[in-house]
């Protein structure tokens, strides 16, 4: 009697799982061929390193992070809820840009939200500080995710998964809801209205986040000025009594750090 296999054309279905495998095997080492040819350049971790590595250049000029002393240790300063008030033209709001790419890039899945009180400012500060200042040079513009090279205007997903929010704050700080912010930040403090802020500060409460607040100060007694008060008002002292260089109150530039150039 002739024997009948259950398992017919055994042969054949040993060499269609090769081929199968092959295919698989092909197919992986596409996809981790592909992975190499995006893989994102390594970036620096120290804060301070970064600045240097990521924004050489601001606007056109080389970065003058070092020469500012007092901004320098308050990009160190790591405190989970910092509020400076500062005067114009100080590096508040580049602080602000930097604060947010360099937490973008150096985690995954990272969320943060900038808010900013009126739309003309929230534009400038988005196409003019942020996205092509920021994210217009290497090696930060190979991070941006998505067909556009710059982001949108209210939002930038990184290929770290991590996204950049630029919002108006809307009523009651409504258009903060929703979200789970790693970290919130707010410029031109003296100008937002606080009522309902508490529904931005909601939305850390899982993440247990930073904030970070700036302005150039207000009046007494607003809701702005009882935030401030909640603060240690710490300032950062430097010697400015003193002759230096033959020039007078001139005595903090004895901090100035200076390279070779």
């Amino acid at each position: 009697m002739k024997k009948i296999s259950i398992y017919p054309n055994l042969e054949h279905r040993k060499k269609q799982i090769e081929q199968e495998a092959a295919r698989v095997k092909a197919a992986l080492a596409y996809h981790s061929d592909q992975e190499n040819k995006d893989e994102l350049p390594q970036l620096p971790r120290d804060r301070i390193e970064w600045e240097y590595f990521c924004r050489p250049q601001i606007k056109g000029k080389r970065n003058r992070l070092r020469l500012r002393p007092m901004m320098l240790k308050i990009v160190k300063d790591q405190h989970p809820f910092k509020m400076l008030d500062v005067a114009r033209q100080w590096f508040k709001t580049t602080y602000f840009a930097s604060e947010l790419a360099y937490a973008g890039t150096i985690n995954n899945d990272h969320d943060q939200t900038y808010f900013n009180f009126k739309l003309d400012n929230l534009r400038t500060f988005s196409e003019n500080k942020f996205r092509q200042d920021v994210f217009g040079q290497e090696p930060l513009s190979k991070y941006v995710s998505g067909v556009s090279k710059l982001g949108a205007m209210n939002r930038i997903i990184l290929k770290t998964r991590s996204i950049i929010d630029i919002l108006l704050p809307g009523e009651n700080w409504q258009n903060a809801q929703g979200k789970s912010n790693e970290r919130i930040i707010i410029d031109e403090g003296q100008d937002h209205n606080w009522t309902g802020f508490n529904n931005a500060r909601q939305t850390q409460a899982d993440t247990m986040g930073d904030t970070l607040l700036g302005g150039v100060g207000g009046y007494k007694g607003t809701p702005y000025h009882k935030i401030w008060k909640t603060t240690n008002q710490m300032e950062y002292f430097f010697k400015r009594g003193e002759p230096h260089l033959g020039y007078p109150n001139m005595s903090w530039r004895a901090d100035l750090e200076f390279n070779e150039e």
